[in-house]
């Protein structure tokens, strides 16, 4: 268009701005409340507030906001990871090809309120994560959800993961001088179904696939994932849509300090009957004046 304005990017932002704490007690428990000044919702100023109870490693019980077991760059800690945001593939809203202007999800779930069960085995070399959430997301601290029309199930988000790391447990950070010098491997896989989810309007399932690899000063991921929407009986007529997208990103730490990164993403933004792939490609350079991000 002639008057089509740029949409780079200019200027200068604070995404997070997290306050957290966190701790042990009684031995058998651990919390963590973390609130971000950033956030313009007052909903989202609520980052994290949950409860651990440890009965043992291979079964733990988590109670309050926290994240969804979905995406290995998710689960990455916020503030550990070699870029400022979440691929834009799982943070961008798909479109849609109908008048359904307000149900534009995104591929990624997010932070929650709910209840995890999860824990390790074999050393801590497999991982297991299975939930049930408001699915209201980060925005939401309020149950408002309502026994689905169609399935006659609660009208929740269902979600779990399983990961497997043959060389021991993969260090929830990507950069930084605190990766482990040996080799570290993760490939786990993660799927989620949120009923009634936008509006009541679609049964969302979601899926994905990840991969890590991180050995001393090099760091290599590899994601991919999908969203299935099934739109509810009532909005008869409408036609079911796929949405797939993937990002890999690599990492080399120099012993100076630097990090050079580069990350490429693909995304079918328009569902997979349409065409408007997305290709986003991103570079960035990070400095550790001390070990860590």
């Amino acid at each position: 268009l002639a008057d089509q304005d740029s949409v780079t990017e200019v200027g200068f932002g604070s995404a997070n701005a997290l306050l957290g704490l966190a701790g042990r007690g009684f031995r058998k428990l651990t919390f963590n409340l973390t609130l971000n000044a950033a956030c313009g919702a007052a909903p989202c100023l609520l980052n994290q507030a949950w409860m651990d109870i440890n009965a043992a490693s291979a079964f733990r019980l988590r109670i309050g906001k926290f994240k969804t077991p979905m995406h290995w760059a998710f689960q990455v800690r916020v503030g550990q990871t070699l870029m400022p945001r979440p691929p834009a593939s799982l943070t961008s809203r798909v479109n849609l090809p109908f008048g359904l202007n307000a149900v534009n999800p995104t591929m990624l779930t997010g932070f929650d309120t709910g209840v995890m069960a999860h824990g390790t085995f074999a050393r801590g070399k497999l991982e297991y994560q299975v939930g049930v959430f408001s699915g209201e997301g980060i925005a939401g601290n309020a149950p408002t959800s309502t026994l689905s029309d169609d399935l006659k199930i609660p009208g929740l988000l269902y979600a779990g993961r399983l990961a497997y790391a043959p060389f021991g447990p993969m260090p929830l950070r990507e950069g930084g001088d605190e990766r482990q010098p040996d080799l570290r491997l993760l490939v786990g896989a993660s799927i989620s179904y949120n009923v009634e989810a936008n509006a009541e309007s679609s049964n969302d399932l979601r899926a994905g696939i990840e991969f890590a690899l991180s050995r001393g000063p090099f760091y290599f991921s590899l994601e991919a994932y999908l969203l299935q929407m099934t739109f509810v009986e009532r909005l008869r007529g409408t036609p079911s849509q796929l949405f797939a997208g993937g990002a890999t990103q690599l990492a080399y730490r120099f012993k100076f300090g630097l990090e050079p990164v580069v990350r490429f993403e693909v995304f079918e933004r328009n569902s997979t009957t349409a065409l408007g792939l997305s290709l986003v490609p991103a570079v960035g350079l990070n400095y550790y004046i001390f070990d860590q991000n």
